[in-house]
């Protein structure tokens, strides 16, 4: 040791925890690879459980399952946080983001849905698909304080025959 600090090649164990202490004008802890990305890892009892790692070469950061290779979240350079594809974890594509005060869900792919889920069995009830419809899976569509435009054209006027209510039912 010296009067600065302890200089170490290669690992150090620490019994109990390691405490760091600093101010908030320089990082409290630095984790410097020279060659990749960078990764900490989150073990139990000498398991791996979560890795979180950098970009390589790129600023942001992503978060991996224990076993190194899954990817779970990713939050970019641009603050976008990305989730990743439980059916096929390595694939990113989700966002959601700010842009413009405008908060921003993007689901792209081969479906490129949005689908909000409710109740204990994580019941669908309602989605935003690709082409722009929205389904309501067996749901109601109920407007507090707000209008319901007018239908414009004939066709469309005649495939409603019901307004009980307030409640508009579709033929």
């Amino acid at each position: 040791t010296t009067s600065t600090g302890i200089d170490v090649t290669g690992s150090v164990t620490a019994d109990t925890s390691l405490n760091i202490e600093g101010t908030y004008q320089a990082p409290l802890a630095r984790f410097n690879s020279t060659s990749g990305f960078a990764r900490i890892a989150l073990q139990e009892n000498g398991v791996a459980r979560m890795y979180m790692q950098s970009l390589n070469g790129a600023d942001g950061v992503k978060f991996m399952d224990g076993d190194g290779t899954t990817e779970r979240l990713r939050i970019t350079s641009a603050g976008a946080l990305q989730l990743s594809d439980v059916n096929s974890p390595n694939d990113i594509n989700t966002a959601i983001y700010s842009n413009s005060d405008v908060l921003e869900f993007e689901a792209f792919g081969t479906n490129g849905a949005i689908a909000f889920s409710t109740g204990s069995g994580v019941d669908e009830r309602m989605r935003i698909d690709a082409s722009g419809n929205v389904d309501l899976a067996g749901g109601s569509l109920i407007l507090r304080n707000g209008t319901l435009a007018a239908p414009t054209t004939e066709a469309f006027k005649d495939a409603f025959f019901g307004n009980v209510n307030g409640v508009m039912t579709y033929a």
